[in-house]
């Protein structure tokens, strides 16, 4: 994923919600968060803060109109947010994780929502599976 527009905005909360992606086998791996790499990672949910430049090598990113930022983990503020961006494949298998974040490194929006880009983040737990329409 690519934000689509950079803005700046406070950042009331460390708690947001990840998109992750499904191999066929069920392994877990981060969606297209350096510029359509996906970086594999088989966390599960734990106490470990995972750093974003652990799982990928890019240094910036641009937006859908060519506006470079930092890379890092995209996390959605909102559960509905994650949702509806899951479930623009609604045939995809892809899960919604709670997660906690550090390091705001840009802001901005992907499909009218809010998103941070992060250095680190710790994943919770998966959020229930709700139907996609």
């Amino acid at each position: 994923m690519c934000l689509e527009k950079l803005r700046k905005f406070s950042v009331e909360t460390n708690i947001g919600y990840k998109v992750f992606k499904l191999d066929d086998d069920g392994e877990t791996h981060y969606g297209a968060d350096y510029g359509g790499t996906h970086n594999k990672c088989k966390e599960k949910p734990s106490s470990k803060w995972l750093n974003s430049k652990d799982y990928g090598s890019a240094k910036f990113v641009f937006t859908t109109f060519s506006k470079q930022y930092p890379a890092g983990f995209h996390i959605f503020l909102t559960k509905k947010a994650a949702i509806a961006w899951r479930d623009i494949e609604p045939t995809s298998t892809d899960i919604v994780r709670e997660v906690k974040f550090r390091d705001v490194v840009s802001t901005g929006y992907q499909r009218g929502y809010k998103v941070v880009v992060v250095g680190e983040m710790k994943i919770l737990g998966e959020v229930a599976n709700e139907s996609k329409s």
